[in-house]
């Protein structure tokens, strides 16, 4: 080795062995004045240190893009204080007994802070924004916020967050503290700090209770962060426990989540997911997300007195304009009033339903109300906020005697405001109701369609409340367009367009069944000596115009053997009343020829049906088929009938054809 290297090198070891005696020596605190200074001009904030300043020395690693390895200095102060914006609600923003950070030197030579470990022990932070949205934590507004410190592993020791947002209602404490106990089995507990939050979010109450790893990897990208807690928002209780990872972005989250609440609308101000009115409802299953993208798969639970299981996919607003919801749900057991919510009603209350106290309440005010159209509107707003596409079947629908459901398939879509639902098939009286539904709020007023098929219905099942009904047969078909503006149930019925036609083919009706209209007194004889009997009938046709919510009948007849009844009146949905006119129409001289109509009176609410006695029927019953011709020709094509067999309805119209040539040629 020549001489002038090994004096070189001899001086460079004087050199590192004089900074490091000086550093192992030097009093720190007498800097405390100048970094006050320095902090305090460089952010506008008061910066002040109460105790002790201290450095250590750690060897370091070679930084990225250098093969240097920089010593690590680790900084601790203590009483340190840090003063809030000029419009905060109190003089300091951050505060702490001791703080205790690294800092890497390489990446600061080029602009960077990179804190590798950050100790806090009894901070007090109070992080805020005032109601035009500015940060406290930005220390001028005016400029765009720079990327902030890059932390990377974050302990804290009894510590207390305070966070503040006027414009959404939340101020919320969160009290953060190092778990002392140690675990009877000698093992690592994964669970080192307890927290514990209090306040509220969105206006509603909420608290929080749970346990997390000792040490908050904020930037950590592959290590999970575990985590076991209970939240309260409103009414509305998540406990969950799994991991989480980087916690500052949530980059991928693995939970175990058990849910419930009072009603699922209130997730919407908590998650923005747009949800109907429900019952008390509880779901568990294991929430993911990677990404943008959530997924809260195989859950199960009740929803009311429904179970509801199945699988959810959710895409969020970091990779997306809007939220977006698909999902796959299947109930065994629906019980119809719990889907009162979809419609803008408040669900039942009733013996034997799943109600909260508010729906109690708000059920116990609805019953005394003079309608029943619920008249709550859904906001529109929501729909234009969230996509969904979203598939449901119930394999068996639970609903009062009189509501003879069976089943239910259901595919709902949203898109950009625009909801549709296609289709929504319900088993229904031993047939079926297929039909689709769209709501369009992408303007203003919302506007709503609808097509309808009915078929197959079975009579005697389309009235299991009626006992003689049993004796009754027949299978009734027909269909149904409406169209309309408003965004409540009331205000769509009370604006409602369209038409509706029903038809049955053949059939049989019971005695007693026409007794309500008018039983003669030759066929109350017949029915004296020989029992309940069973009438056939011919064809029963039903169609109705409806113009700006008056649903008025244009052809209503039920052609029996001996009878035809005709119907006449309106129904008015805007109102709520009822206004309509059974009249029975013997076709031949029985022993007491006279029979009295039935009138169909009051409101949705308070019907009334009263025989008319002062007025008989004198139209004769062959006069009526000539108002068949056009309602039947429309209805005939959805009747269906075994290989082989006529209709009878057509045969009906064919006569009614045959008369109207017939009383053509009178008049010439």
């Amino acid at each position: 080795m020549s001489k002038p290297l090994k004096y070189s090198l001899i001086g460079i070891g004087v050199v590192a062995a004089a900074f490091v005696l000086f550093a192992l020596v030097f009093d720190w605190n007498m800097l405390r004045g100048t970094i006050e200074r320095k902090v305090t001009e460089k952010t506008g904030r008061e910066f002040s240190i109460g105790g002790d300043i201290d450095v250590r020395w750690l060897s370091g690693s070679g930084d990225a893009g250098s093969g240097w390895a920089w010593p690590i200095p680790y900084i601790h102060f203590e009483q340190v204080r840090f003063g809030n914006a000029a419009w905060g609600s109190k003089p300091i923003m951050v505060e702490a007994a001791v703080a205790e950070f690294s800092i890497k030197l390489g990446e600061l030579m080029r602009g960077n802070v990179v804190l590798p470990e950050v100790v806090l022990v009894k901070p007090i932070v109070l992080l805020e924004k005032n109601l035009e949205g500015v940060r406290n934590w930005q220390l001028d507004p005016d400029k765009p916020e720079g990327p902030g410190p890059v932390i990377g592993e974050l302990r804290v020791d009894h510590g207390v967050l305070t966070y503040r947002d006027p414009n959404i209602g939340t101020d919320l404490d969160i009290d953060v503290s190092i778990a002392n106990q140690t675990p009877a089995d000698g093992l690592a507990d994964p669970y080192g700090i307890r927290f514990a939050a209090s306040g509220k979010y969105k206006n509603r109450a909420t608290s929080a209770t749970g346990r997390g790893g000792s040490v908050l990897k904020l930037t950590d990208q592959s290590t999970p962060f575990p985590i076991d807690g209970k939240l309260t928002i409103g009414q509305t209780n998540a406990v969950l426990q799994g991991t989480i990872t980087n916690l500052l972005k949530l980059t991928a989250l693995d939970l175990q989540l058990d849910l419930r609440g009072a009603d699922m609308a209130e997730l919407y101000p908590i998650l923005k997911l747009n949800l109907p009115k429900s019952p008390p409802y509880r779901v568990a299953g294991r929430l993911w997300r990677e990404g943008g993208k959530w997924r809260f798969n195989d859950f199960s639970g009740t929803v009311g007195d429904s179970d509801l299981a199945g699988d959810v996919v959710a895409i969020d607003t970091s990779v997306a304009e809007r939220i977006s919801v698909r999902a796959d749900l299947t109930s065994q057991i629906l019980d119809f009033n719990d889907l009162a919510g979809f419609v803008g009603a408040e669900p039942a209350t009733g013996p034997g339903q799943t109600a909260s106290k508010q729906q109690k309440k708000a059920a116990e005010k609805a019953a005394g109300e003079k309608r029943v159209l619920p008249d709550q509107g859904f906001p529109s707003e929501r729909l234009r906020s969230m996509d969904a596409d979203v598939k449901y079947k119930a394999k068996q629908i639970r609903s009062r005697k009189a509501l003879p459901l069976d089943s239910l398939v259901a595919h709902l879509k949203i898109e950009d405001g625009k909801l549709t639902v296609q289709p929504l098939n319900f088993g229904f009286a031993g047939g079926n109701i297929v039909s689709s539904v769209a709501l369009d709020a992408r303007n203003e007023p919302v506007t709503s369609e609808a097509s309808v098929q009915f078929k197959k219905l079975r009579l005697r099942k389309l009235m299991p409340t009626v006992e003689m009904a049993d004796n009754s047969s027949g299978e009734i078909a027909g269909s149904a367009e409406f169209r309309s503006t408003g965004n409540s149930a009331a205000k769509i019925l009370a604006g409602l367009d369209g038409r509706l036609g029903l038809a049955m083919d053949g059939g049989e009706i019971s005695n007693l069944l026409l007794e309500f209209v008018g039983l003669d007194g030759g066929e109350i004889v017949k029915f004296l000596l020989a029992g309940d009997q069973r009438v056939p009938v011919r064809c029963a046709v039903g169609q109705f115009a409806i113009n700006d919510g008056l649903m008025k009948t244009e052809v209503f007849v039920i052609d029996t053997r001996d009878t035809i009844i005709r119907g006449d009146g309106t129904i008015n949905l805007r109102e709520e009343k009822l206004d309509l006119t059974l009249n029975p129409l013997p076709k031949d001289i029985s022993i007491f020829s006279g029979r009295s109509p039935l009138h169909v009176t009051g409101s949705f609410k308070d019907p009334n049906f009263a025989p008319d006695k002062s007025a008989l029927s004198k139209r004769g019953g062959a006069a009526i088929l000539l108002g068949l011709i056009n309602p039947l020709a429309a209805l005939i094509p959805l009747i269906e009938t075994g290989p082989g067999k006529d209709s009878n309805c057509a045969k009906l119209m064919a006569d009614a054809k045959s008369q109207n040539r017939g009383v053509g040629k009178k008049k010439k």
